[in-house]
């Protein structure tokens, strides 16, 4: 008996957790009252809180701009739209403690990188999010249409996309949101004559000098089939089966022990079951199915 408390006692706090309120990622009005005019951001977007939903949105413009069959125009649409539903000032879109309560103690006491969200569905959930998330989103829309998309790292800590149509690469950053007043081009092209077109594009966000210390630290590309942070998609679904059902688990234990050591011994000694056993069995039953 002293084993199944223990257990309880264990799987008590877990009880607690899935207790909790459900998470509001709105932001506040405040917030987005601050954001006016620093980033393109429109806070009625924040509604689609799924990609499927998202995606929707994207065709219904795609349709209205009779943009059908357009891959430049569809994509920049695409790329527009990511812009328009997230924040990026506000930092990374992270698990909360109901989400997924161990991975968000790892990101708190481990490392802080495993709490943010790699998973799309998980990302869209938040009004901000980081480079490397918003990127994922749009990646995500784009290779939903046939798109090959491949990601840009960027040695001072950044990440953005370069998506492939009209037969060539075609630079996107969704985050910094760069102003173009040339046709996009690849980044590899932004680079050339001593990185002017890069300067002129980032002219709004750093000194042309601070721009070109930023990327003259190096790059590196992925591939266009490359599943972005696949270890982290992985470690993600594992803790989240773990924290959605290991509560269940060690119910599941007690009930166990509680049958081995109360049930069988006495069916072994009596053909007939009381009433009394059949009404725990009954409220083990119904706590099983909360």
């Amino acid at each position: 008996m002293k084993k199944e408390l223990i257990i309880l006692a264990l799987s008590f706090p877990l009880w607690l957790i899935k207790m909790l309120p459900g998470e509001n990622f709105f932001l506040t009005a405040d917030t987005q009252e601050r954001l006016l005019g620093r980033e393109s951001y429109d806070y009625r977007f924040q509604y689609m809180n799924t990609i499927s939903a998202l995606n929707a949105v994207w065709e219904y413009i795609t349709f209205q701009e009779n943009a059908i069959g357009d891959s430049a125009k569809t994509a920049e649409l695409a790329y527009q739209l990511v812009k328009d539903r997230f924040a990026f000032g506000e930092g990374y879109a992270r698990y909360t403690l109901k989400e997924n309560w161990l991975i968000y103690l790892m990101g708190k006491y481990i490392w802080s990188d495993f709490s943010a969200k790699v998973i799309p569905d998980e990302i869209i959930k938040h009004p901000h999010a980081a480079c490397s998330q918003q990127s994922i989103v749009l990646l995500t829309l784009l290779r939903s249409k046939g798109y090959p998309v491949r990601k840009i790292g960027f040695k001072y800590g950044h990440f953005a996309l370069e998506v492939y149509y009209d037969e060539k690469w075609h630079y996107i950053d969704v985050t910094y949101e760069p102003v173009w007043d040339f046709p996009k081009c690849s980044f590899e092209e932004l680079c050339e004559n001593n990185m002017e077109k890069l300067v002129s594009i980032y002219s709004e966000c750093w000194p042309p000098e601070e721009t070109r210390a930023k990327y003259q630290k190096g790059y590196w590309y992925g591939t266009p089939d490359e599943v972005i942070a696949w270890k982290m998609v992985l470690l993600h679904r594992v803790t989240q089966l773990i924290s959605d059902y290991l509560v269940y688990v060690l119910l599941l234990i007690v009930v166990f022990q509680w049958i081995r050591k109360k049930i069988i011994p006495f069916i072994k000694v009596s053909p007939k079951i009381s009433v009394k056993h059949i009404s725990q069995l009954v409220c083990i039953g119904f706590l099983l199915c909360l």
